[in-house]
């Protein structure tokens, strides 16, 4: 596998999964020399990670409360960064922008397939049931970085 100095976890809003699966990746990645960010595809302003996913992830004792949403700005793309979508709509609009190298959905990096769902409008058992899922598979995505 590719040796990658940076991972980048894209999602709709940055509020919701892509914050949770940069804290959890960063909690269970043990290469101190890789950055890890996450950005969102429509942000519009900054905001806080939603108060759902901060409790779910404080829950697994992960602090994501200071997280502020960003946009995705291709110009953070370097030669060794992964780039992780939750969906594969995000893979798509990345692409159609002519972002191809190391360009994931992220089930698609592990070998699945599928979306991770965005939890937004849920309740704690969605939000739950999403860190839950993306945990599982950030535990694999540690074993290949």
């Amino acid at each position: 596998m590719n040796i990658f100095n940076k991972v980048v976890f894209i999602c709709t809003g940055n509020t919701c999964r892509s914050p949770m699966a940069e804290g959890l990746l960063k909690h269970h990645c043990h290469n101190q020399n890789l950055k890890i960010i996450s950005r969102g595809l429509m942000v519009f302003g900054e905001t806080n990670a939603n108060e759902l996913a901060i409790n779910v992830m404080k829950e697994k004792g992960i602090d994501i409360k200071t997280h502020i949403s960003k946009p995705f700005d291709k110009d953070e793309i370097e030669e060794n960064t992964l780039v992780l979508t939750m969906t594969n709509r995000h893979k798509t609009v990345l692409t159609q922008h002519g972002l191809n190298k190391n360009v994931y959905a992220i089930k698609e990096f592990i070998g699945t397939n599928g979306d991770v769902n965005d939890p937004y409008g849920g309740d704690m058992d969605t939000y739950r049931n999403c860190m839950n899922e993306l945990e599982n598979i950030i535990i694999e995505i540690a074993k290949r970085i």
